[in-house]
């Protein structure tokens, strides 16, 4: 009996605990903390976050979530749609970042009037119909090439979103100016959310949107731990690239003192912001500023970014080991106990050869009749697939051909995975100022004035008001309309009146100085530039006052003392073609002129005889060998045929690098900077090779060969002359600056010029 009740006795202690130990649920899972990673703003400093992406990756760190400001933004947008560290690396290094960062288009989408600009032009300023309301909306660069490039590098999320869906989700800070607040942008289209947090203002026109004028979020919140922190991110690493704050004998430009202000106006919340970083990664930027775009900072920049990223690799790697010591048998698992599968990356290529499906295709105000041509001239297809250089291309003939200032596009995403592709082009504003100045060894200072009215209409057209002040003064009016909206036919009327002063040389020796005043009228019909083909065709008048031709030079080669007043009346046509990259140091295609004039007196004949005329063919390649060697062949004749003699105006002359550097015909000579009489036969061939040292600097050597000859017919009795140049170009803000050392067998003298500015 006492046995029984000492078992009953055990089994009521023992058995309840064990039956409740039984009953108890299994252990869920333990939730793997979310990692934030935050990039600051800084101009071409941020690159510098590439290098520690790298580095990121190579420790095995799962990002969660990212936060950005200004080019932090732009980076973390990028990585957030499964872009790869080497994939950023390759598209920083790829990017013309000059281009990036101006309003400057494409050659192929400048028609002759935009081309002429950009080529003679500093400064050109742009006002709608109040001349209050200037188009740049706060900012000296508008950043159409910004969105542009934004769009192309985000294809797939064109589409205002809830950026936390993106891959990895994803947040930038901007600020709005009406009420000085800090904007955080987690939704909306997202390459106009990362264009509206890098809009340092002054320089980049805000981004208006839903009441609010965004502009750069660098003063409000320029190292965004607080954002990452509200996203969910239980553990953040942060990236820093700013300056650490300067003392007053390091403050030396405009650049230092706007860099300082910024971080002074944000120095308390990021102060607070660093306190909350699990992983400050700070990178050594001292030597470089937000504009160190160059090749070699950039080489730099990313390599200190993943030096700095190494430093702290011991506690990367405990995050690393952290993170994976929650991972279950297939992976890790998220808060819910559902596995975390990571985005998929890379990201699809960022190639302009890249292939988009596109529905459908639209473009506001455009007659079927004029879609279908530029569908066809582009190669757009709807229920095709096309390239995104394509798309590009679309765009460029929409600026050049239909008066248009820019055309950006949009990809919207059907259901069924095809795009609906939107052009969105914005028309010409009224007026355009532009404003150009130079200084050379023989002209001294001289200064372009031009103001551009686009007059709105059913077709479109420009008057044009041009005035040059120096030794040579010209005044110039101009109205061309197109003649149909494509405007592939133009006409224009021109009035020109110049003052000339020249210095005209003969075997290296001044032989008059021609001083006379000018009147040019034309009336002509000109195509629109096609793959930079132009033809020009018409009539022109002119009237040369020799009053005051000559300064009574005392010259053993002249005893000219007086020259009669000359009225020509010319039939002419040209031949354009001009395929350059670049205006003045080109590294691929080609320019060429072929004219043709039938010059007359009295539209019939000329002096009572028959009527002489001038044939020009000039042809300048470039050749690339090299990202830093360049080669650039050219051929240049004149030929002058008629039965009386040749009026001043119209003889042949050489000399300088550039045709028509003094008067229109003039042909260049490597190895003769003045201007240079010859006989009626001249043809000239030359060859310029041109080496690049780091990013602005050009050393070429030049050599030119020709053959002066009285006539076609007696071209191998003419007289053969060869010359050479050395040259030191410098590529600057205010144009290209020259020094260069000539010498020929004409001259026998070595000759030094010096040129700063755009030529006009």
């Amino acid at each position: 009996m006492r046995r029984l009740l000492l078992i009953l006795a055990l089994c009521t202690t023992i058995l309840p605990p064990l039956a409740a130990e039984a009953a108890l649920p299994e252990p869920r899972p333990r939730t793997r903390p979310k990692v934030g990673l935050v990039l600051c703003g800084g101009g071409a400093k941020g690159t510098a976050h590439i290098g520690v992406l790298k580095v990121l990756e190579k420790a095995g760190i799962p990002i969660d979530y990212i936060a950005g400001t200004s080019m932090g933004s732009i980076i973390g947008g990028l990585y957030s749609i499964g872009y790869t560290a080497n994939q950023l690396d390759s598209i920083v290094r790829k990017i013309d970042w000059s281009f990036l960062l101006s309003d400057k288009k494409r050659l192929q989408a400048q028609d002759t009037q935009e081309r002429n600009k950009a080529e003679k032009y500093l400064i050109s300023r742009s006002f709608g119909k109040d001349p209050k309301d200037e188009v740049l909306g706060g900012g000296l660069i508008r950043g159409h090439n910004i969105q542009n490039t934004f769009s192309a590098l985000t294809i797939g999320y064109h589409d205002s979103i809830d950026f936390s869906q993106l891959p990895i989700p994803f947040a930038c800070v901007a600020q709005d100016i009406v009420t000085g607040k800090e904007v955080v942008l987690k939704s909306g289209v997202l390459a106009t959310a990362m264009r509206a947090s890098m809009a340092v203002p002054g320089v980049f026109s805000p981004i208006r949107e839903n009441g609010m004028v965004l502009i750069d979020g660098g003063m409000v919140n320029n190292y965004p731990v607080d954002v990452v922190r509200a996203m969910g991110a239980d553990i953040v690493i942060g990236v820093d690239v700013q300056n650490n704050l300067k003392n007053d004998s390091t403050l030396r430009n405009a650049g230092d003192i706007l860099g300082q202000i910024i971080s002074l106006m944000g120095v308390e919340k990021y102060d607070a912001n660093v306190r909350q970083t699990d992983v400050h990664i700070q990178v050594d930027v001292e030597g470089f500023g937000a504009t160190s775009f160059t090749t070699s900072a950039i080489d730099s920049l990313i390599r200190n970014g993943r030096e700095a990223a190494e430093k702290e690799w011991i506690a990367l790697r405990a995050i690393s080991l952290r993170e994976q010591s929650f991972a279950g048998p297939a992976g890790l698992q998220d808060s819910t106990g559902l596995l975390s599968i990571p985005p998929q990356r890379p990201y699809r290529s960022f190639s302009p050869e890249r292939k988009v499906a596109i529905a459908r295709i639209v473009i506001p105000d455009m007659s079927p009749k004029e879609e279908a041509w530029l569908m066809k001239r582009c190669g757009l297809q709807e229920n095709n697939y096309t390239t995104v250089r394509q798309i590009e291309q679309a765009m460029d003939l929409l600026c050049s051909h239909y008066n248009y200032e820019w055309v950006s596009f949009r990809l919207s995403r059907q259901a069924d995975g095809f795009y609906t592709l939107y052009f969105m082009p914005e028309q010409k504003q009224m007026v355009d100022i532009n404003l150009g100045a130079r200084f050379d060894n023989e002209e001294l200072a001289s200064i372009l004035l031009n103001l551009t009215a686009n007059l709105k209409g059913k077709r479109p057209s420009v008057l044009s008001l041009t005035a040059r002040l120096g030794k040579r003064s010209v005044g110039e009016i101009g109205y061309s309309r197109k003649m149909s909206r494509r405007g592939i036919l133009e006409s224009s009327l021109l009035y020109r009146f110049s003052y000339n002063d020249i210095n005209v040389h003969r075997e290296g020796k001044r032989y008059y100085n021609a001083t006379y005043r000018q009147h040019t009228m034309e009336a002509f019909f000109s195509t629109s530039d096609y793959h930079g083909l132009r033809f020009v065709a018409g009539l022109r008048c002119e009237f040369l006052n020799y009053s005051n031709f000559l300064s009574n030079i005392k010259s053993e080669y002249s005893d000219i003392s007086q020259a009669e007043n000359e009225r020509l009346i010319s039939y002419f046509a040209d031949l354009h073609m001009n395929s350059w990259d670049d205006a003045y140091f080109p590294t691929h295609g080609l320019q060429m002129l072929t004219s043709y004039a039938l010059i007359t007196d009295n539209f019939a004949k000329y002096r009572g005889g028959r009527p002489f005329f001038t044939l020009q063919s000039s042809w300048e390649a470039a050749l690339s060998l090299s990202p830093r060697f360049c080669l650039l062949p050219s051929v240049h004749a004149r030929l002058i045929r008629g039965d009386n003699s040749i009026p001043y105006s119209q003889q042949n002359t050489l000399g300088c690098d550039s045709r028509g550097r003094f008067l229109p015909q003039q042909l260049p000579f490597y190895g003769i900077c003045n201007l240079e009489l010859a006989d009626d036969m001249l043809s000239i061939a030359g060859i310029k090779a041109r080496y690049l040292l780091g990013t602005v600097h050009y050393f070429s050597l030049g050599a030119s060969i020709a053959m002066n000859s009285p006539s076609l017919a007696h071209y191998w009795d003419g007289r053969c002359l060869y010359g050479f140049s050395l040259k030191y170009s410098l590529r600057t803000p205010f144009g290209p600056a020259s020094l260069s050392s000539e010498y020929s067998n004409h001259t026998k003298k070595v000759a030094f010029s010096l040129n700063l500015g755009f030529y006009f």
